[in-house]
C-alpha cells in the first residue's frame, strides 16, 4: 500500500488529513473499481502491518480540566 504509507490523504483530494478504513476503501474503490468492506480493508491493512497509531505527544492546547469536565458530565450521561 504505498499509497497510504508515508502519504496524507489530502494528496488523493479527501478532505481529512488522517487515514481511516473508509479513505481507503474510496481510495481502493477509485483505483481498482473494487468496493470491499471495512472488515477486509481493516484485515488487509493487519496483514501489511498499517495499525492505528497515536500521537508522539499531546496536543500542546490540551486543558486537562475541561477533559475531566466533559467525561464527568458528558461521557457518562451517554
Amino acid at each position: 500500500m504505498r499509497w497510504v504509507n508515508g502519504k496524507n490523504p489530502m494528496q488523493y483530494g479527501f478532505d481529512f488529513g488522517l487515514w481511516t478504513r473508509n479513505l481507503v476503501r474510496e481510495l481502493v474503490r477509485q483505483k481498482f473499481d473494487v468496493t470491499l468492506s471495512l472488515a477486509s480493508i481493516g484485515a488487509m491493512l493487519a496483514r501489511l502491518n498499517l495499525t492505528p497509531q497515536k500521537p508522539l505527544q499531546r496536543a500542546y492546547q490540551r486543558d486537562p480540566e475541561a477533559i475531566e469536565r466533559w467525561q464527568r458530565d458528558t461521557f457518562y450521561e451517554l
